[in-house]
C-alpha cells in the first residue's frame, strides 16, 4: 500500500503498510533510533494517517506487539482525531496483571491472554466456513420493517446539547459518535458475545436506553439485529416463525413489560435477548422467567474514568464550571448525578420526578421504600 495506494475491489488482498520500513520497499528504509521512531509520525504522516483511519473504520487486533511506539500512542490517542470513536479493538498478552490489564483498558482495548499459536488454533475452530455459515438473504428491514435497528439515515437530526439536557436519544445522537461510551459498553458485547441472553439493570436515567442503542448500533452481527417497541407473545411468534433459524438479536427496553414473549423466547437457540430494565421491576417480576438463562450486569455505578469521559463530551454552551470541587473517593455516582452536577439546566430532575410519580400511582410501599433507600444511601446509614 506504501508504493500503490489502498486496494478497494480485490477480497482477496492485505493492505501493508511498513510503518518502520520494509526489506521489501526501498523507498520504505527501516527506522531504527529511539529519536527517529518517536518522531515517525510527524515526519511520515500518511502511513499513521492510514491506521489512525482504519482503527476507526474497521476492527483491530494488535498481535505480537507491545504498544511502546510514540507512533502508535500518538495514533491511538483520541485527540489525535478529533475524539472520533475508535471500531473494537483487541490486544493479544503473553501475560496479564491488574496493572497491565488496567493500562490497556484505558486505551478501550480488550484483552486476550494467550500466544499467537492458541489465537490460530481459536480462530480455526470457532470461525465456521461459508458452507456452514447462516446467511441472512432479506434484510431486517424489509423483513421487520418497524423492528429492525434503525441506519444513520433515519431519525431527526438535533444539536447533541439537547441529551445532555435530559431529552431522550435519538438515533442521531447515537450514531454522531458524541456521547460518551462507558465501560459497561464493551463489558456487556463481550458478554453478548459469549452467545448467551443478557439482562441490564439499573437505577431511572443511569443509562439504559443509550447505552442498548449504542451496542445495537455498533456491534458486528451475523444476523438479524432487532429492537421491538413492544414484544407480545403473539409478535414472538411471528419472530420465532419468520426468522427460520436465522440467528437474531433482539434488544428489549422495558423488559418488564415484555417477559410474556421474551419467555417464549428465551429457549430459542438462534435467538440472543438483551434486555434493559429498572432494577426494582425486574425484582417484582423475577417469577414470571427464568433469570438463570440471563447473565445480568447493573450499571448504575460508573469509574472515575467514565465521569471524565461523560463530563469531556458535555458541549462547551451548557457546561457548568466547577471550581474546587471534591470528589469523594467512596462515592460511585451515576450517570444521571455526573450529568445533572455538570450541565446548566436541570432537566434530568423533571425526568425523575415523573418516574417517582409513576412509581407513587403503581404502589405507595414501593414508592416509600425507594424513597427511604434513597435517604439511607445519601446519609451512609446503612
Amino acid at each position: 500500500m506504501a508504493s500503490h495506494g489502498p486496494t478497494f475491489s480485490d477480497r482477496q488482498s492485505i493492505d501493508y503498510t511498513p510503518l518502520h520500513g520494509s526489506i521489501l520497499t526501498p523507498e520504505c528504509p527501516f527506522i531504527f533510533s529511539t529519536t527517529d521512531i518517536s518522531s515517525s509520525f510527524q515526519f511520515e504522516a500518511d502511513k499513521w494517517h492510514i491506521l489512525c483511519q482504519r482503527i476507526q473504520q474497521t476492527p483491530t487486533l494488535f498481535c505480537g506487539y507491545s504498544l511502546e511506539d510514540a507512533g502508535t500512542l500518538q495514533a491511538l490517542n483520541p485527540r489525535t482525531v478529533n475524539y472520533k470513536t475508535h471500531k473494537q479493538k483487541w490486544i493479544l498478552l503473553n501475560s496479564s496483571d491488574s496493572a497491565t490489564a488496567d493500562y490497556f483498558k484505558t486505551m478501550d482495548f480488550s484483552i486476550i491472554v494467550g500466544d499467537v499459536e492458541s489465537l490460530l488454533n481459536y480462530f480455526q475452530a470457532n470461525i465456521p466456513s461459508k458452507e456452514m455459515e447462516s446467511t441472512v438473504h432479506t434484510s431486517a428491514k424489509s423483513l421487520f420493517p418497524s423492528d429492525c435497528v434503525p441506519d444513520k439515515s433515519m431519525g431527526p437530526v438535533r444539536p447533541i446539547k439537547y441529551f445532555y439536557m435530559g431529552c431522550e436519544p435519538t438515533w442521531h445522537d447515537i450514531y454522531s459518535g458524541k456521547i460518551y461510551k462507558t465501560s459497561y459498553y464493551q463489558d456487556i458485547i463481550d458478554k453478548i458475545n459469549s452467545g448467551r441472553n443478557n439482562l441490564v439493570i439499573g437505577m431511572p436515567a443511569c443509562g439504559k436506553t443509550t447505552l442498548m442503542m449504542q451496542i445495537a448500533a455498533d456491534i458486528p452481527f451475523k444476523g438479524y439485529k432487532l429492537m421491538p417497541s413492544r414484544l407480545t407473545k403473539e409478535k414472538a411468534i411471528l419472530f420465532q416463525k419468520n426468522l427460520r433459524n436465522n440467528k437474531a438479536l433482539i434488544f428489549i427496553d422495558n423488559f418488564a413489560d415484555n417477559i410474556e414473549g421474551a419467555s417464549f423466547l428465551e429457549k430459542e437457540k438462534n435467538i440472543q435477548l438483551i434486555g434493559f430494565e429498572r432494577e426494582y421491576n425486574i425484582d417484582i417480576a423475577s417469577h414470571l422467567f427464568d433469570p438463570a438463562r440471563y447473565i445480568t450486569t447493573n450499571i448504575t455505578d460508573i469509574n472515575d474514568r467514565d465521569i471524565q469521559g461523560i463530563v469531556g463530551k458535555i458541549p462547551n454552551d451548557i457546561v457548568k464550571q466547577i471550581k474546587g470541587a471534591k470528589q469523594n473517593v467512596n462515592d460511585y455516582p451515576s450517570i444521571y448525578e455526573v450529568v445533572e452536577s455538570h450541565v446548566l439546566f436541570p432537566n434530568l430532575r423533571q425526568r425523575f420526578r415523573k418516574v417517582l410519580e409513576e412509581l407513587e400511582r403503581s404502589s405507595y410501599v414501593l414508592h416509600d421504600l425507594f424513597v427511604m433507600c434513597c435517604y439511607v444511601v445519601n446519609f451512609r446509614t446503612f
